[in-house]
């Protein structure tokens, strides 16, 4: 008698504490994936944030400096400088 009531106590405890971690498992995912939305909406608002109390569109760029490309120059080995019909994925 006594042993099946220390196994049916046994029992229950092992399903107290499954219940507990599987309620912890819940909360921790969640508080990640709120954590992931708070996460993406305070990088969407600070993309949309205006610079200098303009839109990024129209910045006026009269005073930026020259810039120059520098591209590799046409080899007839290597670059041929031909163009593509399409490009290989």
């Amino acid at each position: 008698m006594e042993d099946r009531k220390r196994r049916r106590h046994q029992r229950k405890k092992r399903r107290q504490q499954e219940l507990k971690r599987r309620l912890c498992l819940l909360l921790l995912s969640v508080l990640i994936i709120l954590g992931i939305c708070i996460g993406i909406k305070i990088i969407k608002s600070l993309g949309n944030k205006k610079i200098d109390g303009e839109n990024k569109e129209n910045i006026d760029w009269t005073g930026a400096p020259q810039i120059t490309v520098d591209l590799l120059s046409i080899s007839n080995y290597t670059r041929p400088g031909t163009s593509l019909s399409q490009v290989k994925v």
